[in-house]
């Protein structure tokens, strides 16, 4: 599952359901897994993979972000929440 963020509203919703997939891919998990409070750390998520989904996530949206935000926004849902708020 590889949709455009861009072409569908930037809901938080759509961000979170972006990130379980791109996440379950990356580390082999089965989506069902991938428990969107839990930590990203607790998915084995390092500071290489952090980068990594950030840059990902960065491609998909269209605009840049910061390479820690995963450390800012520590669980999937943190940062659904905090992509779906940014302005256009």
């Amino acid at each position: 599952m590889d949709t455009s963020l861009q072409a569908s509203p930037l809901t938080k919703e759509a961000v979170r359901e972006w990130l379980i997939a791109h996440i379950a891919k990356v580390l082999t998990l089965p989506p069902a897994d991938i428990d969107p409070t839990a930590p990203f750390e607790r998915f084995g998520v390092d500071s290489v993979a952090a980068v990594d989904i950030a840059l990902a996530l960065e491609k998909k949206i269209g605009r840049t972000l910061d390479p820690t935000l995963l450390y800012h926004y520590p669980t999937i849902d943190k940062l659904a929440e905090h992509i779906s708020s940014l302005k256009p």
